[in-house]
Order: structure tokens, then C-alpha cells, then sequence
């Protein structure tokens, strides 16, 4: 009586681990795909190999490591630059957001290889169109590559990765300057498009930063004027 229990106890067990398993492998390619059973940077580099020349090589062996100096706060090329950068202006790149960063359930993405750091919540759909910008940042011959080879980072313009628009007339201007400096720059152009009848329009009308600008005074006039692009 007692082998015949453990016999059933057995082969009930036995049908859900056939009933788990499908499920287990499902998760699992879910996981490689979005780079969790990645190591990070290590997974594909040697980190000490990788770094400019000139650059110090010493415990130089992981994301954090390199975290000390390159974070958003304290240095002038932060990592997200470098990494970026780096990646995505190269056609021989195979990976996508995945390779560096882990999502989880409920889509909380992160830096995998790095403890603690930050993490946010977002939609998939979101981490592939955000993907189509930093391509476009590291590779395109619009304004947001110009910005990208002047180590001008997501950050830099966007409160967030994950932005929910485009960046303020304001954060243009902490870089740029004013209007009436902006007019003293271009003061020789005729007319002179931030000197025009219509005041102090967006700067976003005309300068588009992830697709191709506009001279938006054309909308009423022909003028003989550029709106400055990415070299090719």
C-alpha cells in the first residue's frame, strides 16, 4: 500500500514537472533575450582591452569599476555616452538594449552588472522606440548625432531615458544662449531667423533634433537659408 502511494506521489510530480517545464523554457529565452543571463560588459570584453589608450588599467574588471568615474554626476563622459556611443555608432554591433540591460517582470530595466544602481519601469514597446533614437543619436545625419560627437548624452537634454517628449526650448538655451545672443550669431544671415517679425518661436520648429529640419519662415517665404545638419 505504501509503494503504491509513493508510486502515485512520484508520477504526480513527475506530470507537473512536464506541465512547468515548457513554461520554464519560455521565461528562460525571455531572460537571454533581454541580456539577464548576461555578465554585462565582461560577457563580451575584457574590460582592460577596451579602454583608450592612456587610460588607467588598474582594477579595471568591471561595470562598476568604471562607474567610479564615468556616472551621470561627476564626470564630463558619462558611461551612458560611452556605451552608447560606442555601440550603437557601429553597423557590426549585433546586440540591442537586451545586450547590456536585464528587464524583469513588470519591465524593470537596469545596467546588468552594477548593484543597486538605478532601475525603471517601462513598457517594451518603449525600450525598442527609445532604441530607434540612440541609433539615430549615434548614426544619423541629423542634429542629434552633432550633439552626440560633442559627448552630449540622453541626460543631458531629457530628464529621462525614457523621455516623454521632446527636450524644453529652456535646456536649449543653457547651452546655446538667448534669443538676442542668438541673433548676434547670425546677424549676418538675411534675414536673420532668430531677429524675426514672429518673436521668440520654439527652437524645436525649426531644429529637429531626431529627423530632418525645417526652416519654418519658408512656410509663408522663400528664403535662401540652411538649417544646420549632422555632417554625413
Amino acid at each position: 500500500m505504501e509503494n503504491a502511494n509513493g508510486t502515485q506521489f512520484a508520477l504526480a510530480w513527475l506530470a507537473v514537472a512536464f506541465m512547468i517545464h515548457p513554461l520554464l523554457g519560455t521565461v528562460g529565452v525571455e531572460r537571454v533575450q533581454m541580456g539577464l543571463e548576461s555578465n554585462s560588459c565582461p560577457n563580451c570584453h575584457n574590460l582592460a582591452d577596451v579602454i583608450p589608450e592612456g587610460h588607467t588599467r588598474d582594477d579595471v574588471e568591471t561595470v562598476e569599476s568604471c562607474l567610479n568615474c564615468h556616472s551621470t554626476e561627476s564626470s564630463p563622459v558619462a558611461l551612458g555616452w560611452i556605451v552608447h556611443w560606442k555601440h550603437y555608432a557601429s553597423d557590426a554591433f549585433p546586440g540591442d538594449c537586451g545586450s547590456c540591460h536585464g528587464s524583469e517582470e513588470g519591465w524593470r530595466i537596469e545596467l546588468v552588472g552594477t548593484d543597486g544602481g538605478e532601475e525603471a519601469e517601462v513598457a517594451r514597446d518603449m525600450v525598442e522606440r527609445m532604441r530607434s533614437f540612440i541609433k539615430s543619436w549615434a548614426r544619423s545625419s541629423y542634429l542629434d548625432r552633432v550633439h552626440g560627437q560633442q559627448r552630449t548624452d540622453c541626460l543631458d537634454c531629457h530628464s529621462s531615458y525614457f523621455p516623454d517628449g521632446p527636450a524644453s526650448m529652456g535646456v536649449c538655451m543653457d547651452c546655446h544662449g538667448s534669443y538676442p545672443s542668438l541673433a548676434e550669431l547670425t546677424s549676418d544671415a538675411e534675414p536673420n531667423p532668430h531677429a524675426s517679425h514672429v518673436g521668440e518661436i520654439d527652437c524645436g520648429h525649426c531644429h529637429k533634433m531626431h529627423e530632418e529640419s525645417v526652416l519654418v519662415c519658408d512656410q509663408c517665404h522663400n528664403h535662401n537659408l540652411e538649417v544646420p545638419e549632422s555632417s554625413p
